[in-house]
C-alpha cells in the first residue's frame, strides 16, 4: 500500500502539473480579464465533470471490486455509455447557454465546450477504471502520455498565437489521443460481452442518484466563490482566487491520492462484514496523513507563494494572502469530508453523504454570496472555510449515531505520530549527512 501511496501522490502530481501548466500559459498569454473569464469557463466545466463521476465514478468503484468477471465488465460498458450520453447533454446546455451570454470570450468558450469536455471525460473514466483495479502505473502511464502531447499543444498554442476560445478545441485533440492510448492499453476490443449485457448491478441506480446529488450539489458549492467574485466583483478579482485555490489544491494532492486507495480497502472490509475494522482502519490513516501534513504545509506555503510570483506575473502578488489561509484549511479540514463520505459509501450508507453535502451546499452557497457582497474577494476564501468547520461538527455527530465511530483521532494520538515522523525524518538527515 505504501509504494502504491507513492505512486498514486506522483500520479495526482502529474495531473496537478498538467493543469498548472495550461494555467501559466493563459496567464502568460493572455490579459487578467481573459485570464478571468478561463477560470470561470473551467470552473463549469469542473462542475460538469463533477455532475457526471457523480454517477460513474463511486457506482464503478463499488460495483465492480470485488465481483464477478461478467459484471466487472458490464460495469465498464454501461459507465462508458453514461458518461457518453451526460456529456452530449451538457454539452447542449452549454451552447444553449452562450447564446444568452454577453461576454464574447465566455460565449466562444461554451459555444467549445464539448470539443473538451468529452474527450476528458473519458479519458478521466479510463483513469478510474485503473483505479478501481489498484493499478496506479497504468493511471500514470496514460497521464506521461497526456502530458507529452499536451507540451506539444501548449508549444502549438504559443507560436500560433491562438484565440483564447480555440484552446478548447486543440486541448480536446490531446486527450482523445491520450485516450487512444488508453483504449490500446486496456485492450478494450477484446472485452467479452457476456448475455447479461449491460443489466445495472441491483443498488447501481441509488448509488449513481445519490453520487449525482452529492457531487451536483457539492461542486457547484464549492466552486460558487468564483462565480460569485466574477459576477459581483470581476473578473481581475476571480483570477486572483482562482489562482489562489488552484495552487492550494496541492495540499490535495497527498490526501486525495491516499485516500483513493483507501476506499477500494473499505470496500473489501465491509463486504468481509468488518465495518468497525473499516473505521480503526480509516481512523489511523487518516491520523497518519495529518501527521504528516505539517511539515507538508510548512514547505507549500514557502515555496508556493514564490512559485505563483515567478509563474503568474508580479500582479498575481495580492494573491498570496488568500493561498496561505486556504492551504491551512485544506491541510486539517478538507480529509474528514473525503474520507466520511468514503466510509459512508462502502458501508452502502450514501443517503448520509447526499444529506450532509446538500445541507452544506446551502449554507456555502448563502455564506458565500453574503460574505462576497459584504466583504468583498476575502468571502471567497472565509465563507467555505466556515462551512467546512460546521460540516466538521456535523459529520462526527453522524458517524457516532449511526455506526457508534468516529473519524478524528485524539490530539495525544497525533501528537505521538508527528513525534515518529520527526524521528523518521532527523534520522535519514543524519545519514544523508
Amino acid at each position: 500500500m505504501t509504494k502504491k501511496g507513492m505512486l498514486a501522490i506522483i500520479n495526482n502530481g502529474i495531473e496537478f502539473f498538467i493543469g498548472s501548466m495550461l494555467l501559466i500559459l493563459v496567464t502568460f498569454m493572455y490579459s487578467l480579464e481573459e485570464a478571468g473569464a478561463w477560470i470561470v469557463f473551467i470552473t463549469l466545466l469542473f462542475v460538469g465533470t463533477k455532475f457526471r463521476e457523480g454517477i460513474t465514478q463511486t457506482s464503478l468503484m463499488k460495483f465492480s471490486v470485488g465481483v464477478s468477471r461478467e459484471q466487472r465488465f458490464s460495469v465498464y460498458r454501461i459507465s462508458i455509455l453514461i458518461t457518453i450520453g451526460i456529456e452530449g447533454l451538457l454539452g447542449g446546455i452549454s451552447a444553449l447557454g452562450a447564446m444568452f451570454i454577453s461576454d464574447e470570450v465566455l460565449k466562444v468558450l461554451l459555444t467549445n465546450y464539448l470539443w473538451l469536455a468529452l474527450p476528458q471525460a473519458l479519458f478521466r473514466l479510463f483513469q478510474f477504471i485503473s483505479q478501481s483495479r489498484l493499478d496506479v502505473q497504468s493511471m500514470i502511464n496514460s497521464n506521461v502520455v497526456l502530458l507529452n502531447i499536451m507540451i506539444m499543444i501548449w508549444m502549438y498554442a504559443y507560436s500560433a498565437q491562438l484565440m483564447l476560445g480555440q484552446l478548447p478545441i486543440v486541448l480536446g485533440v490531446a486527450y482523445w489521443v491520450g485516450l487512444c492510448w488508453q483504449n490500446l492499453m486496456h485492450n478494450t476490443l477484446s472485452w467479452p460481452m457476456h448475455r447479461s449485457g449491460l443489466r445495472l448491478p441491483e443498488g447501481y441506480l441509488n448509488f449513481a442518484m445519490n453520487g449525482l446529488l452529492r457531487e451536483l450539489f457539492g461542486t457547484i458549492s464549492s466552486r460558487a466563490y468564483i462565480l460569485f467574485t466574477a459576477g459581483l466583483v470581476g473578473y481581475t478579482e476571480s483570477a486572483l482566487v482562482g489562482i489562489a485555490s488552484r495552487y492550494a489544491n496541492l495540499i490535495y494532492l497527498p490526501n486525495s491520492a491516499y485516500q483513493g486507495l483507501l476506499y477500494p480497502k473499505a470496500c473489501e472490509l465491509v463486504q468481509k462484514g468488518t465495518t468497525r475494522a473499516m473505521f480503526h482502519f480509516y481512523r489511523r490513516a487518516l491520523s497518519w496523513m495529518q501527521a504528516g501534513f505539517i511539515p507538508y504545509v510548512a514547505v507549500l506555503i514557502s515555496f508556493g507563494s514564490l512559485g505563483i510570483v515567478l509563474l503568474h506575473g508580479m500582479e498575481f502578488i495580492p494573491a498570496l494572502p488568500f493561498f496561505v489561509v486556504l492551504i491551512i484549511a485544506g491541510a486539517f479540514i478538507s480529509p474528514y469530508g473525503h474520507a466520511f463520505g468514503s466510509v459512508c459509501q462502502a458501508a452502502g450508507r450514501p443517503d448520509l453523504v447526499t444529506k450532509l453535502v446538500l445541507a452544506n451546499s446551502v449554507v456555502n452557497l448563502l455564506l458565500s454570496y453574503i460574505f462576497i457582497a459584504s466583504l468583498g474577494v476575502w468571502g471567497a476564501v472565509l465563507a467555505p472555510i466556515a462551512t467546512d468547520l460546521a460540516g466538521l461538527v456535523a459529520i462526527q455527530i453522524i458517524l457516532k449515531r449511526t455506526f457508534s465511530s468516529q473519524l478524528v483521532e485524539s490530539a495525544a494520538t497525533l501528537s505521538r505520530r508527528l513525534t515518529v515522523l520527526v524521528r523518521l525524518l532527523m534520522k535519514n538527515t543524519k545519514k544523508l549527512a
